[in-house]
């Protein structure tokens, strides 16, 4: 319930008005997102990919905790080509976007605790791609960007969006394993 409530201010909050969006609305401080992105730029100049455990060695593993914990909309990308979306009640993730190609998020749910699941199928692209996610709250549409981008692996990647510093959204590799 605390979570629905939060992602409604948060997206309420943005669509507002572009300056609420540079406002700490994540309860962690800017410097946890700093921390998340030097950390994420590292670990893609090493060509791995970006775990949880990685994470947690960069930026703490609290930090990091309190984040996902903080996650309103999860979006886990299989290599197969499989996805499964978690929304909190009230806020939808209506589509994601893989490069140029866009997705639309099933209209078949089902509801597990507070979030709302979706399952269905996307084409996995050949070389890293942008991934930005659009999602919808009381009405009004907002696109979010991913800050990693998403490419071939040999397991899921999860991407979470919460808030930090407004919306944020990164994606976790459960492997860390690049396809070549």
């Amino acid at each position: 319930m605390t979570k629905r409530i939060a992602l409604t201010i948060v997206l309420l909050l943005i669509a507002a008005s572009p300056s609420f969006a540079q406002r700490d609305t994540g309860g962690l401080p800017q410097q946890v997102q700093w921390g998340m992105e030097h950390a994420m730029r590292d670990l893609e100049e090493k060509s791995l990919g970006i775990t949880v455990e990685s994470m947690e060695e960069s930026v703490g593993k609290e930090a990091l905790q309190d984040f996902i914990d903080g996650a309103v909309i999860r979006l886990i990308l299989s290599p197969e080509g499989q996805y499964t979306s978690y929304a909190l009640e009230g806020g939808d993730l209506m589509s994601f976007t893989l490069g140029k190609k866009e997705f639309a998020i099933g209209s078949e749910w089902e509801s597990e605790d507070d979030w709302i699941k979706t399952t269905g199928e996307f084409s996995v692209p050949k070389k890293p791609q942008k991934l930005a996610l659009k999602v919808s709250a009381q009405g009004q549409e907002i696109s979010v960007e991913c800050y990693n981008k998403h490419g071939r692996e040999e397991g899921n990647v999860t991407y979470y969006i919460g808030p930090l510093n407004g919306l944020f959204c990164m994606g976790l590799s459960d492997t860390g394993t690049l396809v070549e």
